[in-house]
């Protein structure tokens, strides 16, 4: 295991050569096939050589079929350019494991880069049937229903943002927000105006803060 952690301190310090030198050194040990087929996907994803990355990946998760190791598969099948087998591979995990957040994410995200959109709205909505308040469902919800002019658009993109303050969040990319609720003020009914004066209102707000994908 000690190798293991100097093969991902090497890669982070983007020391290829001697990343797969340890890797070798992995690979005569018997019982670390394993953390060798790892290494050795890590390390053709650092390298950007993702077919190699995949057929590790793909060993790995043969071996240990978990969470983890199937997203690091599919997203090396996506970056090699068979987003199809990543998808079909998602949808086969979901069928088993329907609770699995970020499987369920990833394949949103999946048929969002495929412009699907029907799919997408159904795997977000699943995902918050998980996580009510996931901020990244919210918001991907938000911008698939601004797409259709749905109603529902704007509160989506409220909740994400609500979502998203109340989430303590360390280390991580920010979000951008802001593309789902571009527009979104178009589907606020002029019914009731004082709700749509406080909806404008915080809808400045939050535009203040947001990033543009």
């Amino acid at each position: 295991r000690r190798v293991v952690r100097v093969v991902a301190t090497e890669l982070a310090a983007r020391a290829f050569k001697a990343a797969d030198a340890l890797i070798l050194r992995l690979r005569q040990q018997p019982t670390a096939a394993l953390d060798a087929d790892r290494a050795s996907g890590e390390l053709a994803s650092a390298q950007g050589r993702w077919p190699q990355a995949r057929d590790a990946f793909a060993k790995v998760f043969a071996a240990e079929a978990s969470s983890p190791h199937l997203l690091r598969l599919v997203d090396a099948e996506r970056a090699a350019g068979d987003a199809e087998a990543a998808s079909q591979r998602l949808g086969q995990w979901l069928s088993a494991h329907p609770d699995d957040l970020t499987a369920r994410l990833l394949q949103g995200s999946l048929a969002l880069d495929a412009g699907q959109w029907p799919a997408a709205q159904t795997a977000f909505e699943a995902a918050l049937a998980v996580q009510p308040a996931h901020p990244v469902a919210l918001n991907n919800l938000a911008w698939l229903y601004d797409r259709r002019n749905d109603p529902r658009a704007l509160d989506f993109a409220i909740r994400a943002r609500q979502a998203l303050q109340n989430q303590v969040i360390e280390q991580a990319p920010k979000v951008a927000f802001a593309d789902s609720v571009c527009g979104a003020i178009n589907s606020v009914s002029v019914g009731d105006f004082a709700t749509m004066v406080i909806k404008m209102v915080l809808l400045y707000i939050m535009v203040q803060n947001f990033q543009y994908h």
